[in-house]
């Protein structure tokens, strides 16, 4: 999305908010003169003149129109200003902002899954905290699984494409339900797993019901005790039979308070989220697809609409037994707990088991809309076109995605079966490239758009050997670590499946003898028909693989060129090996001379 369509976008929406807000002001005056008018007619007609108690009663209906309107309006502001941060967020995606976003997925990352640490999936400026704007548990869970997937069907990915690409396209709906989502958690303060999990687990379990008769009678006791005092009332018969109905209903519910109150308290959480739910499946019913896995969940979540509005209603009548002078009220004049309980029972037997599909499917759509916000924060985004012959790999103009748009420098590069090995200085580019490729075949996994002018790739098993680090405790040392590491990709290749492995410095933590031997190694044990190796290095001896026929590996690199007496780099990948290096001059720069 263009910045000034974005930015024309959130002045529109910042000067309804202003709007609303002035609106909103008048309101609460007019509700605080209201209240003065009916109290002032109160006074009056209780020492003068009885009429203006007719004055105090229209003051008060006002006063309920007027706080209902207002109730709606501040609403309405709120709605406005989380779509103002819905809107900002996208911008802050396109330069170094989105860094401040709190909801990182550290928590998905996993010591065995060392791709993660490796290309920054997960964590402080991470791919994850770039995309995500799913609020659920299913949601975040769920994008954290798709930007973890390896080797998968042509099918999944191309199915899951569809469904990015549509959401990027129906920016009004993807909005709409990122502003809802963002509500859903202003509301919910963040429910934990645990809380939902309870909740869900107390819908799917079996419950005995109470039985036809004790319905019936429910229902004939609260009749019976209303008609009574609607009698009382008009002054027809005495107020003994509404005393009595009314102390049996209240014994009745006070004898089964417990028994209801463990029942009900199973669900209470969902009454702030209630609404939210609502709207959000009220979005997804009205909303036409075209891709098939969108469609699939509109289809899902079909009846979802109607029995959330049922559900809602349910928990306002459970949250009036939360004050004590109405639990009573209600009780004694409608046997509340019980028929909380029973229209509760019914509920769980018609929905209980489905309330989960329903809540797995928004997660489905969240990680869908956070895919997403790649194709709305970047101008250069691709589909990634999976061809079905991996291991191969074609890629123009392709960048990182974390790196701010206008100053990423997009490379080219085409790969199949076999050892790349990239040379050059420091800071010259080499693992940026290396992560560059690993990133935008995560996403491509996911179903997301690719950074670059095209993308063509089979679907690889990903394995890297990056970020490295001793492990004390264990007395594990770095160039143990990264054996570690090359072993497993050596294990995995023993299944003959695609894979890509990346190794950034390969065996740093050793002298440069043993690190050629070893280097060497590993690269034929790698070098199969079924795997790409790229190996940065910066011990050229390795570029001497290009010419061993049983290895036959391509070199490239990257250079560094001098400007007043200044290191530059231009992070272009060029064929061949590289012929500089710049470890002398960095030194020479930072005020370390050269001793004769």
């Amino acid at each position: 999305m263009q910045i000034d369509t974005l930015q024309r976008k959130i002045d529109e929406t910042q000067a309804v908010c202003r709007s609303l807000k002035q609106r909103s002001s008048s309101y609460a005056m007019q509700r605080g003169v209201l209240i003065l008018i009916a109290l002032f007619a109160l006074f009056r007609g209780y020492y003068y003149e009885q009429l203006f108690y007719a004055l105090c009663v229209l003051s008060l209906g006002l006063f309920l129109y007027i706080a209902a309107k207002h109730r709606a309006l501040k609403q309405r502001v709120e709605d406005h200003e989380v779509m103002m941060e819905v809107l900002q967020d996208v911008l802050r995606r396109k330069n170094n902002g989105w860094k401040a976003f709190q909801d990182t997925g550290s928590e998905f990352l996993h010591e065995e899954n060392t791709q993660a640490y490796d290309l920054d999936l997960f964590g402080d400026a991470s791919l994850y905290q770039y995309l995500c704007v799913a609020k659920t548990v299913y949601g975040r869970e769920r994008l954290a699984e798709l930007l973890s997937a390896q080797q998968q069907s042509r099918k999944a990915m191309q199915s899951r494409s569809a469904a990015v690409q549509e959401c990027a396209r129906k920016t009004t709906f993807t909005f709409t339900l990122t502003q809802l989502l963002k509500l859903y958690e202003r509301h919910g303060q963040r429910k934990k797993r645990s809380t939902m999990e309870h909740i869900l687990s107390y819908m799917e379990e079996e419950q005995v019901q109470y039985p036809r008769i004790v319905r019936m009678l429910c229902a004939l006791v609260s009749a019976l005790t209303l008609m009574t005092l609607l009698l009382f009332l008009s002054g027809i018969i005495h107020y003994g039979p509404v005393l009595i109905l009314a102390t049996v209903s209240l014994c009745l519910s006070l004898l089964f308070f417990m028994k209801h109150a463990q029942q009900l308290s199973g669900v209470a959480p969902l009454a702030y989220l209630i609404e939210d739910y609502e709207r959000i499946f009220h979005l997804i019913e009205e909303t036409a697809f075209q891709s098939d896995a969108l469609c699939r969940i509109r289809s899902d979540v079909e009846e979802a609409c109607a029995a959330i509005k049922k559900l809602r209603r349910i928990l306002m009548l459970v949250q009036l037994r939360s004050n004590s002078i109405l639990f009573f009220l209600v009780n004694a004049f409608g046997l509340l707990d019980f028929q909380c309980v029973i229209a509760l029972q019914d509920w769980r037997q018609r929905y209980g088991r489905t309330l989960r599909i329903w809540l797995q499917d928004i997660g489905e759509l969240e990680s869908y809309l956070s895919l997403a916000q790649l194709n709305l924060a970047k101008e250069a985004v691709c589909i990634a076109d999976s061809t079905p012959k991996p291991p191969y790999l074609h890629a123009v103009n392709i960048v990182h995605p974390l790196l701010e748009e206008g100053s990423a420098v997009a490379n080219s590069i085409t790969i199949d079966n076999g050892t790349y090995i990239i040379t050059g200085s420091n800071m010259s580019g080499k693992t940026t490239f290396l992560r560059t490729l690993g990133i935008n075949l995560v996403l491509m996994h996911a179903g997301a758009g690719v950074c670059a002018d095209s993308f063509c790739a089979g679907s690889m098993n990903l394995f890297t050997s990056m970020r490295v680090h001793d492990n004390v405790s264990e007395g594990i040392s770095t160039f143990y670590a990264e054996i570690l590491r090359i072993q497993q990709m050596n294990e995995a290749s023993r299944k003959q499946e695609p894979m890509l492995v990346l190794i950034d410095e390969i065996f740093k933590g050793t002298n440069s003898a043993d690190r050629i031997y070893c280097a060497t190694s590993a690269i034929r044990h790698l070098h199969q028909p079924w795997i790409i190796t790229l190996i940065s290095t910066h011990d050229f001896e390795l570029c001497e693989l290009s010419g061993d026929p049983a290895i036959q590996a391509v070199n490239y690199h990257f250079s560094e060129y001098y400007e007043k007496d200044r290191i530059c780099f231009d992070y272009r990948l060029k064929e061949g090996k590289c012929t500089t290096t710049n470890a002398r001059e960095l030194m020479r720069l930072a005020g370390f001379k050269e001793e004769v």
